[in-house]
């Protein structure tokens, strides 16, 4: 069975603020699912076709970059659902269980693959179906924020578990953004 591809932008070692980013969301819906969804997805954003997408638009935001393609050129984009979660009518939906182990693996191996140093997974939805890590309270203004490593080692980024973009302040996303950029917790 496929998994979707992860996008990997042109100029993803160059990082952003010295450090290799890794974005995740919780999954794509849609009915007409493959192996390249991502790659589509993240093409019709670079190209404009997409540009009012809320999630995509706010996450650029909160990392100060006014340019949707000199953003996503410079990290590594997937969602933590390896397919589809379904059609539209399934897009707040959670990842389905049968797909958790399946993701977990995935997640890791995405990790270790491209070596992130800070991952931001941009999704509460999914806490619950992440591998396990070591977690802390970080000191930013997003109360809800979570910074982890994963236990089994395999992976050292840092990986800074926010919530969802939709109806998030966007003061205080940004502003833990770039706190956590600065920091190594």
């Amino acid at each position: 069975m496929f998994q979707h591809k992860p996008w990997v932008g042109p100029n993803y070692r160059v990082g952003i603020s010295g450090a290799r980013v890794a974005i995740v969301g919780n999954s794509h819906w849609s009915e007409d699912d493959s192996e390249d969804s991502t790659m589509f997805v993240i093409s019709k954003i670079l190209d404009g076709t997409w540009k009012n997408i809320a999630f995509f638009r706010q996450i650029k935001d909160y990392f100060s970059f006014a340019d949707a393609l000199e953003f996503w050129n410079q990290v590594i984009f997937f969602n933590y659902a390896p397919r589809s979660i379904g059609g539209a009518d399934d897009r707040y939906n959670q990842i389905p269980g049968e797909m958790v182990e399946e993701a977990k693996e995935r997640f890791t191996s995405i990790l270790v693959r491209y070596k992130p140093e800070n991952v931001f997974v941009f999704s509460s939805k999914i806490r619950w179906a992440l591998p396990e890590m070591h977690l802390s309270i970080p000191n930013v203004p997003l109360k809800s924020a979570r910074t982890g490593l994963l236990t089994s080692g395999e992976s050292p980024a840092h990986i800074f578990l926010l919530r969802h973009t939709q109806g998030a302040n966007k003061c205080e996303m940004t502003d833990t953004v770039k706190k956590l950029l600065g920091s190594k917790e």
